[in-house]
């Protein structure tokens, strides 16, 4: 597999590598795809990640599971082309100008943020991307069957809930076909057993925005399964010599003054006041066990 590099060699790539390259290349091409079946669409970031590429977009048009056949398939016309990733070395002015004229108002404000006074970027067929690359030599080197768009999601500007809400599509990749569909294998098999669709199935638990993300409420039946669980590991502590203590939940700020803890974590403890003393709710373990191993004479 032939890669392009910013200063426009091209090398044979392998392994690993390859496969990061691969990725990339092909969060490229979706954006492409993205912006000629929809004019109109704005470019956020678009890297590759640990199991496959996503693209953020800003785009009139709302996404959904049902939009991605047609972009996939858009991609692949695309592929068949063969276009070069032909990169460009542009000063920091000639950026800014070129993406304001195509109205890519955040690669702009990413481009403002940049140090340096050139900047990569690579182009492929209509698109130019602000990248360090490096990508494929060109989409000939992208095999029939080896990518999938997988998911639709939300996502804000930099994280940062207070910017533009973006649209961000997932996507994988693989150098071979094969590898691609035991993947897809994989990841039916794991929708399977998600935790969010069994506990709703079975009526294990629930879960609340009022209380929180991530907060579980267990139901009767889950309750049940956990305390299995948890008799388990007790059992099992036990057999293997482990004891167990069990210490307050809230004690006088003095116990964390003494730790150590108080100075350096008070920002972070919650700490209230009953009459004239402050009490905080424990932020961790040790300072209530190391108070029972100091209740007796102790030999090592």
């Amino acid at each position: 597999m032939k890669a392009r590099y910013a200063d426009g060699r091209v090398e044979e790539i392998a392994g690993a590598e390859a496969l990061e390259v691969y990725r990339h290349s092909l969060s490229h091409l979706m954006a492409a795809a993205v912006c000629r079946l929809f004019p109109g669409t704005h470019l956020g970031v678009g890297p590759a990640i640990s199991d496959g590429f996503y693209y953020d977009f800003e785009c009139p048009e709302t996404f959904s599971e049902e939009t991605l056949p047609r972009i996939e398939a858009e991609m692949k016309i695309l592929a068949a082309e063969k276009l070069e990733f032909e990169p460009l070395i542009l000063s920091k002015g000639e950026a800014i100008e070129q993406f304001s004229r195509r109205g890519e108002h955040l690669k702009v404000e990413l481009i403002e943020e940049k140090a340096g006074e050139t900047l990569s970027c690579y182009r492929l067929g209509d698109l130019v991307d602000f990248c360090t690359g490096p990508h494929l030599a060109s989409t000939a080197e992208i095999r029939p069957g080896s990518f999938r768009l997988l998911s639709v999601a939300g996502s804000y500007w930099k994280g940062d809930e207070h910017r533009q809400q973006l649209q961000r599509i997932y996507g994988t990749a693989f150098l071979t076909p094969e590898e691609l569909e035991n993947y897809l294998v994989q990841l039916e098999e794991a929708k399977k057993r998600d935790h969010r669709k069994l506990g709703k199935e079975f009526d294990l638990f629930s879960m609340s925005e009022e209380a929180g993300p991530g907060l579980a409420f267990w139901h009767p039946k889950g309750t049940r399964l956990r305390l299995v669980v948890e008799d388990f590991l007790r059992s099992e502590l036990y057999r293997r010599g482990y004891e167990f203590v069990t210490t307050p939940h809230v004690a006088r700020d003095t116990l964390w003054k003494t730790s150590g803890h108080y100075d350096y974590y008070r920002q972070n403890m919650y700490v209230f006041n009953i009459d004239e003393d402050e009490f905080v709710i424990k932020p961790m373990n040790c300072p209530g066990h190391i108070h029972i191993y100091k209740t007796q004479m102790r030999s090592y």
